[in-house]
């Protein structure tokens, strides 16, 4: 199994850090390119009720541990919505089947260049 090291998670945190709104905005790219559905699985969360304030912390940690993962160079497999889930997730998928939420990121209606917007709003520092 693949891990990153602290020094390597440590040095993606300054990176990230010191960007400026275009690199931010490159590396959502970038992540949009390599991780399509780690991506989605966090810009979905607004459709599914979770405010701006806490969105720009879940992108955050996104642009953090992508930076880490490119860092650490490891080659990191395509994270798919169609690998098993565990029965917690698989309890929360029904959950949410029965409360009529949308089961993609296009069924949600979300935007490949939602990070963009978020991050020329000023959601994201």
């Amino acid at each position: 199994m693949s891990r990153i090291s602290p020094n390597t998670l440590a040095q993606a945190i300054t990176k990230v850090r010191a960007m400026d709104r275009k690199q931010k905005e490159g590396l959502a790219d970038e992540i949009f390119r390599a991780q399509p559905h780690l991506l989605g699985s966090v810009l979905v969360q607004q459709r599914l009720g979770v405010s701006l304030e806490k969105m720009e912390f879940l992108i955050d940690i996104l642009f953090i541990c992508f930076q880490a993962m490119k860092d650490s160079g490891l080659t990191w497999p395509l994270i798919n919505v169609k690998e098993p889930r565990s029965k917690a997730s698989k309890g929360l998928t029904l959950s949410s089947h029965r409360n009529g939420w949308p089961a993609s990121q296009a069924a949600a209606g979300m935007k490949p260049k939602r990070v963009s917007a978020l991050i020329q709003r000023g959601a994201l520092r």
